[in-house]
């Protein structure tokens, strides 16, 4: 394996030979997986970043060939998805989906590839799908629409006032299938005009610019009605203005709508709200194409004028005296141009602009209009105008002092903006490379810039300074190719961010807050295939019916030979063969007619149950086999044809054809002849489909087996769990054979998956196809990972090709949603197959075998030992192959603090008091007998507060750590007990002094006491002292008589008596012990002579005891003492050799280490009890006394609990 293989590079190998190898090995199509796995893991250890000669990893070559498991394995070793070639800075996506592997990409993207990342042209995976070379049928012509953005007035029409961040569809089209051509959206509403040449608006209606003759808010798109002058005209244009709506039509007619204070509408007529639309006065333009309605003015286009309406503010180019034009005057532009023709026309509130077909570019602005002559060498492709100074009087006109600016798009692709303060054109560049964009578009000082159908909204960056303007002015008159138009010293920087969720853009447009883009149909090249449906007719029954089955109820003898029949089909066919049943006594009749033989009556049989004519053939076979003359048998058979009343066959007989003609068969109904029903299917909830047992039979194949192949006559069926919604359309379609009467009923999705469950049940091939196509027509983004994985699993024949091509075609906008994502690989492998072959990859799209890759027989010898394992998942802890850095570290740190505090929190979750565990504690905090009165004034007593205090309920749950710890310690613990000498006033006899009896060491999961992480080194000679510490102490003084101490720990939290009155009696000094000092409170006045006496401080042990209880230990001279005890003359009785000091450093290093990462939350318990203890002290107000806590370690050497509570 790779872990136990000695490799002959390392892990930073960077051999180009190795690369090689690994990416010609890929390229061969007979290996296994495996195979192929084990070559690339053992060839190099680097085998995950290893790169050939031109920059490509195993990944790269894995997604180029379609192997999504080796894809997958190398991914979980740690490959880089992200890494680009150097032979066009592709990714490993951008080679999925160039070479058509969806199942590599949905791996991919699985592990977290970017589906944005550019390569060194700037182009994204998304682009390189095959979608966009995918042309729209007849039949699902038209554009989807796509909106985003503000939706404060309903303008979006997304049926709420919410607005939108991300692009999505609006649903209100999508849901009732219409097709958009043209969309216009503005402040306050929005219109759109699809493809079948309906109006629909949305937004706030005031003033009647919705055009509904109302004023109403619409919240989703509403039709709206225009008058029409003649039968055959089309709208072919539209344009929403912040005020009022313009349409226009193929007759060259203008309709207006909405408000005119400025005089907009164009209509002399109109007053301030035109509610409906209507027709603009006095234009009599031709070959109008396009409209422009802006907030104070409106314009029209035709192929040589510009016409203009409404206030003048400058934007006409004409004498400020002229206020407002009521109706459509021409704007003036040279004679020469007008031959020519426009082909360029924009407009804002402030300015229009105009560029002919000789190049010419006129721009009106500020009352006056200027002329340029192919002022970039360039032609131009696209213009677009923002800002400029707006001056006027009127006091409902927003002004504006901000300078024109004009972006232009060339032919060249190239972009330029001209700036009307400088008076020159600078040009725009992109941070990445001059790209080969498509259109582009101003937006609030940003523009948007439609590159290969995606969307990127670019930000202008590096703008002009002041320094750079231009202060002389020039003469609006002067020939353009006098001036420098062109600024060479600077240039604009545009940085582009591309828009999430849109592709296959046809064309946008905006108004600055809201957004609307038109997409390709999502349905737009596919091929439903049509539905064959089988001839309806009841031929099966009529050659299998016999004697001995237990379907037929009548039966017919002609010349002795038995004829079974069935009566419903009987009397539904020949009313003739009717009477004769109905008047039979009995289930068996004999016909004798003159003329009348079997094989004449087996004809008439046929033509019953299969609707079939007479032909030549038959009549040739009657004659041969009676030696007769053919027009003797047709006599025969018009006679006898006429006595059976069956008129189609006598007219038949006029003009025999010669191959079998096989009529259309006329359609039953369950309900005919009740009296026949033979047959009770018991459904769900105990209902009853009552039918006719000769025609399930016929119909059904699965009634057909159950029946046929009986002997035993059943009456009833029982199918009690198939409910009657869904069994009764089967039923009356089995009768009906009407596929339109099923469509109309318009079942839901839910009902149709259901429905073809039950028809591959009861193997109805044709009806399940019928429910396929159903659910094909309402296959969308969202569902159709779903619908693809329900027609694999009930073999689905037809709806898995229309599912594989709606994704096919839409793959790119699939991807971005993440819609197939969980989809099967199986499943992805046949996608992958239908895709390449969808669109001719195979000839195009293809990696070719390397000719240098090793041999198929060598690869298979050299791997034979060694084994990967494909099916391996990422190592959760599995260092990143990323540069080392201080933040790794960091991030490192901070992963082992998460697990710490994952399992502290989950420790800490489960500690709880009981009712009776707090009773207890609260008796003993607050009981008079053991606080005196005095202490009580400055003892802050927790019980005052609430009930549901957290910091009442954290100390609780204190407490019972403590109880559990208890019976958790690591190691021996022999403090002294300081309640021994708070508690006693009179003077204390070494003798009597005892330390408490070790208790039995356990491991324990946690230990509050442990989580104050402290490095502490020792120097050698600290180690030497510690070694020679003796563990008995030697009382070499006076003896003391001894004095048994009882003690009280029945609140771990605070003494038991008054620390007061004890310093009264007893001055008491406790040291904080860190550098082995022996206490010396026995040197004071009660303790004549020095002693040598083991420090007993209280241990966790009876710190944690029951508040309940009291112990008493007695403390004698030469007993054991711990580790801490040092020995005053400096003489220790016990050696350690060294052996055991290096195993106590050990033990101290191992345990350093584990705790240098304590979680922050462990460290703020801490803090929160250290709170609790001051605030219950009363620290910050004693002053009699110092009272310390804080937290303490103990230097030891065999003792690692470092966190005890001490008094000072």
């Amino acid at each position: 394996t790779v872990n136990t293989y000695d490799y002959e590079c390392t892990k930073k190998c960077k051999l180009t030979s190795h690369g090689d190898q690994i990416t010609a090995a890929l390229t061969k199509r007979a290996i296994s997986n495996e195979h192929l796995a084990a070559f690339i893991a053992k060839t190099c250890r680097n085998f995950t970043d290893i790169l050939d000669d031109m920059g490509r990893t195993a990944l790269h070559l894995s997604a180029s060939v379609g192997r999504h498991k080796i894809a997958d394995w190398l991914l979980n070793s740690g490959a880089n998805s992200a890494f680009k070639d150097r032979e066009s800075g592709h990714t490993a996506m951008h080679r999925a989906l160039y070479y058509g592997f969806i199942s590599v990409a949905i791996v991919l993207q699985k592990h977290g590839a970017i589906l944005d990342t550019p390569d060194d042209d700037f182009i994204n995976p998304l682009q390189l799908c095959c979608s966009h070379k995918v042309k729209s049928n007849k039949h699902n012509s038209g554009y989807e629409i796509i909106v985003w953005g503000k939706n404060k007035n309903y303008n979006l029409g997304i049926g709420n006032v919410e607005d939108r961040e991300t692009p999505e569809y609006l649903d209100f089209f999508r849901k009732n299938k219409l097709m958009i051509d043209k969309v216009s959206i503005s402040f306050y509403h929005s219109i759109f005009l699809t493809s079948t040449g309906e109006l629909y608006c949305t937004g706030h209606g005031r003033g009647g610019r919705l055009g509904n003759g109302l004023e109403n808010t619409v919240v989703v798109p509403q039709k709206v009605t225009w008058p029409k002058s003649k039968n055959d005209e089309k709208i072919i244009d539209i344009s929403a203005g912040k005020y009022h709506t313009l349409i226009l039509t193929n007759h060259n007619n203008i309709y207006a709508c909405g408000e005119n204070p400025h005089g907009q509408l164009g209509i002399k007529s109109a007053t301030e709200s035109q509610l409906v639309f209507k027709k603009v006065d006095d234009y009599f333009g031709k070959n109008a194409y396009r409209i422009i309605a802006q907030d104070y003015h409106s314009l029209v286009i035709s192929s040589e004028k510009i016409h203009v309406w409404g206030l003048n503010i400058g934007q006409f180019g004409m004498k400020s005296e002229i206020e407002i034009l009521k109706t459509p005057k021409e704007l003036p532009l040279n004679a020469e141009n007008k031959k020519t023709g426009i082909k360029l026309v924009d407009s804002n509130n402030a300015a229009i602009v105009c560029y002919t077909q000789s190049n010419f570019l006129y721009i009106f602005n500020n009352f006056k209009m200027k002329s340029y002559k192919n002022p970039l060498m360039e032609t131009f492709q696209c213009i677009a105008i923002t800002d400029g100074e707006i001056s006027s009087k009127r006091e409902d006109v927003i002004k504006s002092a901000r300078p024109l600016k004009l972006l232009v798009f060339t032919e060249a692709k190239n972009i330029y903006i001209w700036y009307e303060d400088i008076q020159q054109f600078v040009r725009c560049v992109f941070s990445h490379r001059n790209l080969q964009i498509e259109r582009v578009m101003w937006c609030n000082n940003h523009v948007i810039v439609q590159f290969l159908g995606h969307l990127y909204h670019g930000t202008i960056t590096n703008k002009l300074t002041n320094s750079a303007q231009s202060s002389t002015p020039i003469s609006e008159y002067q020939e353009t190719y006098m001036k420098k138009e062109f600024c060479t010293t600077n240039r604009t920087k545009i940085d582009l961010k591309r828009i999430k969720n849109l592709t296959n853009v046809t064309s946008f447009t905006c108004d600055g807050d809201g957004f609307a883009a038109l997409v390709e149909n999502t349905r737009r090249c596919l091929k439903t295939p049509n539905l064959l449906l089988e001839n309806y007719n009841f031929q099966n029954i009529f050659l299998e019916a016999s004697e001995e089955d237990n379907i037929h109820d009548f039966t017919f003898f002609v010349q002795s030979k038995p004829f079974p029949v069935h009566k419903f089909i009987i009397f539904c066919r020949s009313k003739f063969l009717q009477k004769l049943i109905e008047n039979s006594e009995n289930n068996e009749l004999e016909l004798s007619f003159q003329g009348l033989n079997s094989t004449i009556f087996e004809l008439i049989l046929r033509f019953v149950y299969v609707n079939q004519l007479v032909s030549q053939k038959d009549v040739e076979k009657m004659a041969k086999k009676s030696n007769s003359d053919e027009s003797t048998i047709i006599k025969n058979l018009k006679n006898i044809f006429k006595h059976f009343e069956m008129s189609e066959l006598v007219e038949s007989m006029g003009s025999l054809c010669e191959s079998d003609t096989v009529l259309p068969y006329p359609s039953f109904a369950r309900e005919m002849f009740p009296e026949l029903h033979d047959l009770v299917i018991k459904l769900h909830d105990n209902k009853e489909i009552i039918a006719h047992k000769c025609i399930l039979v016929s119909r059904l194949e699965y009634f057909n087996m159950m029946f046929m192949g009986s002997w035993a006559e059943r009456k009833t069926v029982n199918l009690t769990s198939i409910s009657i919604e869904y069994m009764a359309p089967i039923i009356d379609y089995v009768y009906t054979n009407d596929v339109e009467k099923i469509r109309k009923q318009k079942f839901s999705e839910n009902y149709l998956y259901h429905m073809i469950v039950i028809c591959d049940q009861f193997l109805l091939t044709e009806l399940k196809n019928i429910f396929e196509l159903f659910i094909s027509e309402k296959i969308n983004i969202k569902n159709v990972a779903e619908i693809l994985e329900f027609a694999f699993e009930y073999n689905c024949e037809l709806l898995k090709d229309v599912c594989m091509q709606f994704i096919s075609i839409n793959l790119a906008k699939l991807l971005e949603y993440k819609t197939l994502e969980y989809l099967d690989y199986p499943i992805l492998e046949k996608l992958d197959k239908f895709y390449r072959d969808f669109f001719n990859l195979h000839d195009y799209r293809t990696i070719t075998p390397c000719a240098t890759a090793i041999d198929d027989d060598n690869l298979i010898e050299f791997v034979k030992d060694f084994t990967v394992d494909l099916n391996r998942k990422c190592d959760e802890n599995k260092k990143e192959k990323t540069p080392k850095t201080k933040s790794n570290k960091i991030s490192r740190l901070l992963l082992n603090k998460l697990n710490y505090e994952k399992e502290a929190m989950g420790l800490i979750k489960n500690l709880s008091i009981d009712t009776e565990r707090k009773e207890q504690v609260k008796k003993v905090l607050y009981n008079d007998d053991v606080i005196s009165p005095e202490d009580i004034t400055w003892i802050k007593v927790s019980d005052m507060k609430e009930k549901n205090d957290p910091k009442h309920k954290l100390f609780l749950s204190g407490l019972n750590s403590n109880e559990i710890l208890k019976h958790e310690s690591k190691h021996e613990n022999s403090f002294t007990n300081l309640n021994i000498y708070l508690n006693k006033e009179s003077p204390i006899k070494c003798d009597e002094i005892t330390t408490p009896p070790p208790e039995t060491p356990s491991r324990s999961s946690i230990c509050l006491g442990d989580f104050t992480p402290q490095k502490l080194k020792l120097s050698q000679k600290q180690r030497k002292r510690m070694a020679s510490v003796s563990e008995n102490v030697v009382v070499k003084e006076k003896e003391i008589d001894p004095i048994m101490i009882q003690t009280n720990t029945s609140n771990p939290w605070k003494n038991n008596d008054s620390v007061a009155n004890l310093l009264k009696s007893e001055p008491i000094q406790i040291l904080n012990n860190r550098k082995d000092e022996f206490p010396d409170f026995l040197n004071k006045t009660n303790l004549p002579q020095k002693t040598k006496l083991s420090k007993s401080l209280p241990t966790k042990s009876q710190l944690s005891q029951s508040p309940s209880t009291s112990t008493s230990h007695t403390l004698k001279p030469n007993t054991a003492a711990n580790h801490h005890t040092s020995n005053v003359n400096g003489n220790g009785n016990h050696n350690k050799n060294f052996t055991k000091i290096l195993e106590d450093e050990l033990k101290q290093k191992q345990y350093y280490d584990k705790i240098k990462s304590k979680s922050l939350i462990l460290t703020q318990i801490e803090e929160k009890a250290i709170e609790e203890l001051k605030q219950f002290y009363n620290v910050d107000n004693v002053f009699d006394e110092n009272i310390k806590i804080e937290r303490y370690r103990v230097q030891s050497d065999n003792f690692l609990n470092f966190a005890i509570w001490q008094y000072q």
